[in-house]
């Protein structure tokens, strides 16, 4: 007979007949006594497998009856004796001992004969190892223990492809590997090695490059067996050897000592620049600046590519979603000062068409430069701000003994064709790089050519394209940066010799404002993905990868040379994305949550641009856009998306359902910035003026939130019942069930816990069965908390771990935040107080980091009795409760108040009425930000923990030259 677990569980007759018996307790039974194959299992932990750590009273005979089925069904397969029940070894084939049997011989074969070995055992896997089994924990070692071992043979399969001299089944099978995991290192090695064995040196160039990338996205770094491997790829291409560092496709060969400068000028100033010509390599450099410093700072790094923001007045927002924050309806620009605080590196990429605003937000996140923040810029000119810091990058050098330039242009022609160059081509190199000024763009623009043209060739085209005196590409070199119009030559070049349909689609893709997917591109430009991967390979796009997935980005040096998109074009990339956003906006509400998230994020950059569009092509389109990214704007706290409805205002001030659609997305924004009023007012206005039932649940939704808020509990549960109704009526799960949510809120704050008790439980009841999306099933955790508290911590607080957990899986960053003051602050009523302290720092910074005041106020609410409680901090809880008391934030109520009000009388009696009122006024003066941040510092200094502080900054604006290091003082 055979069984086999390399899968879903299977039993097989002698006969071949599937007798896998139906009943999941009686697999559960094989699968356990298989995990101990050659031993006996005791009754108990057969009984544990099937019911749990509290098997009912009739457990042991309940299993004799399985045990008796089985024997029955399959023969006498089944032994048993004093120590237990086991499996016959004599009688059964198992799949998994063959496959071990397999992989251990495999090791003392040829190759040849290995592969063959390897593929037949690999081939009895179907799947997980014991399928939807392998995560009882009786089972859990076992079935992790194969896929290890599976793992391992895929691995030893590949290597002995690639030494049989099967090159191109070793590529697939190690790229098979690497897709399914991007960090499995050996993996990678044995990829790198098959292209470089079949001799395709550009592909192993770049697969090391994809490599190093995404682990150290991750934090990792590559080994030395990969860097070994890379090593043989560089020699098999006859490149010189580079380290990714100095060498990748962005052309950061010999960019050693711009980086170490770079490097240090940012531990002396917040703010470098780093300047140059267009295609000298900025981005690249400043990428690699940022990878350098990724571990220096504990907020980690945020980039801003500002070549996809064209509307200068869209700068502040991008850069407040690109570091994580939640803006307010008011000044971003406030939002910004409030992130001086977070040891954070901004790079603020391609700012000179948007100068004056990169200037107004880099004041706004710096101030006088004595924060843990640092921003690096990249501009063709210098910002002209305080305390600059400016560094000149230069073209490659293209004089000396084997210069850079030369260097680069002999990889990216092995990239292009292996055997573009041969060992006398020195001298057509040498006048190539001379013709290009050593600019890496131009650089690479023209070693792309050599897959279809001959070196000499290549150097007659440029020479002539660039004088002018070319037919086929006349081009204008009167006026402007000599460098500057030799790119434009290059690039205009490259583009002349595209077929038509290539040249047709460079002209149009323009119309995007960032990296887009292929699919995203092919779907706007109506062209074939084989168009774009030819943009690509001729160097006219950037390319990048993201968790397997190519995405397609034009440079914004190639940008300014091919010109604005058409209008057909423009709506193309309108109807797209608006269709884009309203799928999303109903696959967030399903168990695709994830991937509707993942895509959403990636695609802010085309949202900005055609919302932005939208308002002068198609105010209904504009309007669609913002209410399909209403959920997603609440969920994720994103208030750039929501904030975007304001520029519709005085757009649709004649249309009443338009206007009430925009009220209801811009009354939440409202909500999360704590302006309670004029929230209510819009939200108010859009329910009187619509009758759409999309824009009515936007709204309740923001009225029920406002008067939770405010205290005003019974108005909450009615808004939140109407709410519910209309997801009823409308189909929509999550309405139903967050309307039902706040209903039970309101009682839980009221202390009405037997009602809350009692709805939540036909909650329950009625949501069972359903197929919920994470942020729903969060919500629906978050509240089984909430309803028991404080009577039942222990059963609470596993709720806001499980609400956690699945909100955090989805980036769902409102009901995650939420969850976790919960927690938190039950931890410190049930438990001992100080040790919450570190949490609550958490989470305050978490509120922090998202600029969500509501939020961060409650919290800080929570904590000041806590920080009573733990002693030790009592001016630190006074200026707290001062902080939190203000007369213009909303009113705190019930226990909350109450808690507040006993650590208030606790604080005066152990401090003095002087003192107290003193620290108390004292905290009253800062806003919450402030305090937030002071409060995170008290809690450090009680713990022990002091944060680091940087060393302000002595120089102001200063530009050190590259050539004899000489610094001068400018602006």
């Amino acid at each position: 007979m055979d069984i086999r677990v390399l899968g879903p569980l299977q039993v097989v007759s002698s006969t071949g007949v599937d007798v896998t018996p139906t009943s999941p307790s009686q697999r559960t039974v094989i699968a356990v006594l298989v995990a101990e194959f050659g031993s006996y299992v005791d009754p108990d932990s057969l009984t544990e497998a099937l019911w749990g750590a509290e098997p009912p009273a009739s457990a042991h005979r309940t299993l004799r009856s399985y045990l008796s089925r089985l024997r029955s069904a399959l023969g006498p397969v089944i032994l048993s004796s004093a120590a237990g029940y086991a499996l016959d070894q004599t009688r059964i084939r198992l799949d998994a001992a063959e496959f071990r049997t397999a992989t251990e011989v495999a090791g003392g074969l040829p190759a040849t004969t290995a592969a063959d070995q390897l593929r037949g055992a690999l081939a009895l896997w179907r799947g997980k190892a014991f399928g939807e089994l392998a995560g009882l924990p009786q089972i859990a070692a076992t079935a992790h223990g194969l896929e290890l071992i599976r793992l391992d043979a895929r691995e030893q399969f590949a290597d002995a492809l690639l030494r049989s001299g099967d090159h191109g089944g070793a590529i697939v099978e190690a790229d098979a590997m690497v897709t399914e995991d991007p960090l499995h290192d050996s993996a990678w090695v044995l990829l790198v090695r098959g292209f470089t064995a079949a001799r395709r040196q550009a592909e192993a160039i770049n697969t090391f490059r994809r490599a190093h990338r995404a682990l150290t996205d991750a934090g990792l770094e590559p080994s030395e067996h990969l860097h070994r491997a890379q090593r043989a790829a560089y020699d098999t291409a006859g490149a010189p050897r580079q380290s990714p560092d100095a060498a990748d496709e962005s052309g950061l060969i010999g960019r050693d000592t711009d980086l170490d400068a770079i490097c240090a000028l940012l531990e002396r100033s917040t703010l470098v620049t780093v300047v140059g010509p267009g295609g000298v390599g900025k981005t690249a450099v400043a990428q690699a600046v940022i990878d350098r410093h990724r571990d220096l700072h504990s907020s980690d790094v945020r980039v801003v590519e500002l070549a996809a923001v064209s509307d200068p007045g869209a700068v502040p927002d991008a850069v407040i979603t690109a570091i994580g924050l939640t803006s307010d309806a008011g000044n971003p620009l406030d939002v910004l000062r409030q992130a001086r605080h977070l040891d954070l590196l901004v790079l603020l990429d391609n700012c000179e068409h948007v100068l004056d605003s990169v200037c107004a937000v880099i004041d706004a996140l710096l101030g006088g430069g004595d924060g843990s923040l640092r921003v690096i810029a990249t501009s063709r000119e210098l910002l002209g701000m305080p305390r600059e810091y400016g560094w000149p990058l230069r073209p490659l050098d293209t004089a000396g003994t084997d210069p850079t330039a030369q260097q680069y242009f002999r990889i990216r022609a092995s990239a292009a064709r292996p055997d573009a160059l041969g060992s006398d081509d020195d001298p057509v190199v040498d006048r190539i790089v001379r013709d290009l000024d050593g600019l890496p763009l131009a650089i690479e623009l023209a070693a792309a050519r050599l897959a279809t043209l001959g070196v000499a060739d290549l150097a007659d085209q440029i020479e002539a394209n660039i004088s002018g005196s070319t037919d086929t590409t006349p081009l204008t070199r009167r006026g402007g940066e000599p460098r500057h119009r030799t790119l434009k030559a290059a690039i205009d070049w490259s583009r002349a010799l595209l077929p038509p349909d290539a040249g047709d689609a460079l002209g149009r893709w323009t119309v995007f404002a960032g990296s887009v997917g292929a699919d995203d591109a092919a779907a706007v430009l109506d062209v074939s993905p084989a168009i774009i991967d030819l943009l690509a390979q001729q160097s006219l796009l950037s390319t990048e990868i993201r968790s397997g997935r190519t995405y397609y980005r034009m440079l914004q040096t190639v940008r300014a040379v091919v010109g604005a998109p058409d209008d057909r074009t423009v709506r193309a990339h309108l109807r797209h994305f608006g269709a884009v956003a309203a799928t999303c906006a109903h696959t967030l509400q399903t168990a695709g949550e994830y991937d509707a998230h993942t895509r959403l994020t990636g695609l802010i950059d085309e949202l900005r641009i055609a919302h932005s569009r939208a308002r002068t092509l198609d105010i209904d389109a504009a309007v669609a856009l913002s209410v399909n990214l209403h959920w997603f704007g609440v969920s994720r706290l994103h208030t750039e998306l929501l904030g975007w409805a304001s520029k519709l205002t005085p757009l649709v001030q004649h249309r009443p359902e338009l206007a009430a659609a925009v009220d209801a997305t811009l009354s939440y924004r409202l909500v999360i910035a704590e302006q309670l009023e004029p929230a209510l007012i819009r939200a108010t206005d859009a329910i009187r003026a619509s009758s759409d039932h999309r824009t009515r649940a936007h709204a309740l939704e923001a009225l029920g939130d406002c008067r939770l808020f405010e205290g005003d509990l019974t108005a909450a549960y009615g808004h939140y019942d109407m709410l519910s109704g209309v997801g009823v009526a409308i189909g929509n799960t999550y309405y139903e069930l967050i309307g039902r949510v706040g209903q039970i809120m309101t009682l839980a704050y009221g202390n009405r816990r037997a009602e809350a008790s009692d709805q939540l439980r036909a909650l329950g009841d009625d949501f069972a069965g359903r197929v919920l999306s994470p942020t729903q099933a969060s919500w629906l955790e978050y509240i089984r908390g909430e309803a028991v508290l404080d009577d039942e911590p222990l059963v609470a607080t596993a709720a806001f771990d499980r609400s956690i957990e699945l909100a955090d899986s989805v980036g769902s960053r409102y009901v995650a935040g939420v969850a976790r003051v919960s927690a938190v602050s039950l931890g410190a009523r049930t438990g001992d107080p100080a040790s919450t302290l570190p949490r609550y720092a958490d989470v305050i910074e978490h509120w922090l980091g998202t600029g969500s005041w509501s939020h961060l106020l409650t919290t800080m609410r929570n904590l000041a009795p806590t920080l009573e409680a733990a002693g030790g901090a009592d001016r630190a809880a006074a200026q707290l409760i001062g902080a939190v008391s203000r007369p213009d934030q909303a009113p705190s109520y019930g226990t909350e108040a109450a808690r507040l009000s006993d650590a208030t009388d606790t604080l005066r009696a152990r401090l003095g009425t002087a003192t107290f009122d003193n620290e108390y006024a004292t905290g009253a003066s800062r806003d919450l930000a402030n305090a937030g941040a002071a409060a995170v510092t008290g809690i450090r200094d009680l713990l022990g923990n002091r944060t680091r502080s940087l060393q302000p900054v002595e120089p102001e604006h200063v530009v050190v030259d590259v050539d004899d290091g000489r610094s001068v003082e400018s602006g």
